[in-house]
């Protein structure tokens, strides 16, 4: 049984570590507190939640065009 225990948590802290190099990973390009980019312009939440609708509009059609949907 200890020889399991041993192993799988092996393998956990391997996939651990995987998850804390990509995590780290990402760029620090603003200042903790500060508010995405998109929030500072007047019209920036509604451009980003259009692009949504429409990347997910898109793919709703294409889906229905090749008959996966």
């Amino acid at each position: 049984m200890r020889r399991v225990l041993r192993r799988s948590t092996g393998a956990l802290r391997r996939v651990s570590r995987l998850f804390k190099a990509t995590r780290h990973a990402q760029p620090r390009s603003r200042r903790p507190g500060a508010a995405p980019r998109h929030l500072k312009w007047r019209y920036g939440y509604y451009v980003v939640i259009g692009g949504i609708v429409a990347a997910c509009a898109i793919l709703y059609w294409r889906f229905r065009k090749n008959g996966w949907l």
